[in-house]
This record gives structure tokens, sequence and C-alpha cells, in this order.
């Protein structure tokens, strides 16, 4: 055989063996900066994964490391050709699947074929692993799908405690121990966030705010009370924190015997009018919805936290929570329409 024509076929062949390995291709992370509207994608190759963020080597040249708070997703390019296509395509249908229980089967079938392969990496079955207790928690209807979306997640962050993933997945167990309601595991779950020092500082600085918010739900208003003096003793504490603290004191006063209702809405009203920055705003009308939960007045908390969902959206955190309350009151009013939306609108949020 002539020299050229073998050595033609010796790279075909090469060739052949790769694709039947592993396509080390980029890797691509969807990212929204603070304040941002819009979410950006990176691509390069991912160095390191950790509780303060990811790591990427961008261009081939930079480093960064992408803070946690920013992460909305990955997508890994090291992954067996076998499974390329399938694999790309679970991404493809996060955005256009709405039928979120064909989405998680897709999932699992998929996890099924990826662990099975020594040529997946850890990190990729930890993300993968992420993904199914995430989807578990969105698409669970029934009270048994529930209980399994809990195991799943408590399993998950119980195995990824050191991963940047941990303080998102803790956050949707905490979801959905508060839908039980069950307001003591949700407090337990979140209280570690607020404390762990090698979670980044905004992300422990959210959980606090987020125990705060469950404990004025759970109606525990002298812990809460107790909790934001010592924050507000606190030099750590920032303005943007002290804030936020002032429309919770204003929701724990709502709540005393002699208070009038109608005079804590109007102080919340007040503070709206005059702040500019739009996350407050809208924590100011999830708490005033919160006020009209706690007195039973569903229509009007409806009205205020749709001014979440439809004008102050802008804080991801503020708005899931704006979501998730009103398809909590659409389906204790059994209109399946507007369940649906809610449920699609959550899950776009992912």
């Amino acid at each position: 055989m002539n020299r050229h024509v073998f050595h033609g076929f010796l790279a075909l062949a090469i060739g052949i063996v790769t694709l039947q390995t592993t396509v080390v291709g980029q890797d691509k992370l969807e990212r929204r900066p603070p304040k941002a509207e819009k979410s950006v994608t990176v691509k390069g190759k991912i160095i390191e994964e950790s509780m303060a963020g990811v790591k990427m080597k961008i261009g081939g040249v930079k480093e960064e490391l992408i803070p946690s708070g920013e992460i909305l997703r990955i997508f890994h390019g090291d992954i067996p050709a076998a499974l390329q296509i399938t694999y790309d395509g679970l991404f493809t249908k996060e955005d256009t699947e709405k039928d979120l229980s064909k989405l998680l089967k897709d999932y699992r079938d998929f996890y099924s074929k990826a662990s099975a392969s020594p040529d997946v990496k850890l990190p990729i079955k930890r993300y993968l692993e992420y993904r199914i207790a995430m989807l578990s928690a969105l698409a669970a209807t029934t009270d048994e799908e529930k209980d399994k979306a809990r195991t799943e997640l408590t399993n998950f962050i119980t195995a990824n405690r050191i991963n940047w993933v941990y303080p998102f997945a803790a956050r949707a167990l905490a979801r959905l121990q508060l839908e039980k309601p069950d307001y003591d595991a949700a407090l337990k779950t979140l209280d570690p966030l607020s404390r762990d020092l090698t979670i980044p500082a905004e992300v422990r600085q959210e959980a606090d705010l987020l125990l705060i918010d469950v404990m004025f739900q759970a109606n525990r208003l002298e812990e809460m009370k107790a909790k934001i003096d010592a924050a507000l003793k606190d030099p750590k504490t920032t303005q943007v924190q002290k804030d936020r603290f002032q429309v919770y004191q204003l929701g724990i006063d709502s709540q005393a015997a002699d208070a009038k209702l109608e005079d804590m809405i109007k102080k919340l009203d007040d503070l709206i009018a005059k702040t500019s920055e739009p996350s407050l705003k809208a924590l100011a009308f999830n708490v005033m919805g919160d006020c009209y939960m706690l007195k039973n007045r569903k229509r009007d908390a409806m009205w205020a936290y749709l001014w979440v969902d439809v004008v102050y959206y802008q804080d991801r955190s503020e708005h899931m929570k704006a979501i998730s309350k009103l398809l909590e009151i659409f389906k204790a009013e059994k209109d399946d329409e507007k369940v649906q939306l809610y449920k699609d609108k959550l899950s776009r949020m992912r």
C-alpha cells in the first residue's frame, strides 16, 4: 500500500476512535451580572469549581472567577461524542419544553447513560444531578412527587456542600419546605448558608434575608426582630441590607396587636415611592403581599405580588418569590390557566 494512502487511513482511524471516546470542546457558561436584565454567555475552559464560583480560562488566555451568584447554567464541552448531541439537546429543551415532567424524564434517561460511562467526568455527573434535583422540585405537583423532590434535594446538598450549586439547591429545598409548610425545616436548611464563610458574601447576605423572610411568613416575629437587631449592630452589615431590614421592620409592625394594617401599607407605599432601587421596591411589594396574606386578604396580596412580576422583576430572588406566591394563590383559586402560566414562568427562571 502507498505510504501516503496508509497514513491517510491511519489518520481516519484515529479520528474515528477519537469520535467514539470524547470530544473536548469549549465549555460555555451562562451568567447574569449584577443588575443586568439579560444573561450573557462566556466560552472557554472550566479550570475549577468551588463554593466561590467557577474559574474559567476565557479565550484561551484570561482566567476569570465567575461568582456563583451570577451563574445561571453551565454547558460542559468535555463529553463523550456518543452522548454529545443528546446532551446539547437537553439545554435546548430547557428553553422550549413546557412539559417539565417530560424534560425531567429526558434528564433522568440521559443521566442513566452518562453515569454508566467511564468517560463522563465527575463535574458533569454532579451538574446533571443538580439539574435533575432542581427540575424534580419544579415539576412536582402531587404530595408524593414533592416528598420525592425534597428527598432528592436533601441528598444532593448533603453530598455537595463545597460546590457553587449548593446554595441554589438549598434555597430550592427551602422553598419546597415552605410550600408544605414546614418552617422549621426551611430555617434549618437556610441557616448554614448564612453562616458558612466559604460562601460568597452576597450569597450569605441573601440567605440571611431569606431566613428573615421565612421567620416573617412563620409569624416568628420575636426571632425575626432579634436577628434584625443583631444584624444592624454588625459593622459588616451594608446599607443595602439596612434598607431591606427597614422594610421587614414595617412588616413586623403590621402584625402588632394594636397595628392598623392600612397604616403599614401606607408606609410601605411611601417607601416604594421614595426609593429608586427596583430591588427594594420589589421587596416592599412582596412584604406588602405577605402582610395581606397573613390577614387572609389574598386578592390584595395578589396585586402586590403582580407589581413584582410585571414591573419590578429585576431582582431574581424577589421575582421568584412573587411568582411562587402567585402560583400558590392561583392554585387555591383553582385557576388552572394561571397555574400553568406561572409554572411556566417559574421553570424559565431555573
